[in-house]
């Protein structure tokens, strides 16, 4: 396992990244661990996990169209091939993960301007 391998806290980061940027659909549970490194590490962690998240899903995981639900994209689709239901599931998935992302990114900027 990557994390487990890896001693420093940046070279995971690293490694993670380019994994969901070589592939991104197969990767979302190495999306997760990045979301749980910013979530869970110190305030310096929690940046740098923070900002390689952002570039990543800004240049490499949100599309150019607004995410949908799994219900809402079938509905959108009506085609339920085999392809159609993982690309609704992936979307469905990848949205919840970019909502856990705001919402780190939010109490990390909470925290940092909090008065010790």
């Amino acid at each position: 396992q990557i994390v487990g391998s890896v001693r420093c806290v940046q070279e995971t980061v690293s490694a993670l990244s380019l994994r969901i940027q070589e592939n991104p659909k197969f990767t979302l549970q190495d999306l997760g661990t990045l979301i749980d490194m910013a979530r869970s590490g110190n305030k310096k962690q929690a940046t740098a996990v923070i900002n390689a998240l952002k570039d990543i899903f800004l240049e490499k995981l949100l599309p150019n169209h607004k995410l949908e639900t799994f219900k809402n994209k079938l509905q959108e689709l009506g085609n339920t091939s085999k392809q159609s239901l993982f690309d609704a599931y992936y979307e469905h998935k990848l949205k919840a993960s970019y909502l856990i992302y705001l919402k780190t990114v939010s109490y990390t900027h909470l925290r940092a301007h909090e008065t010790p």
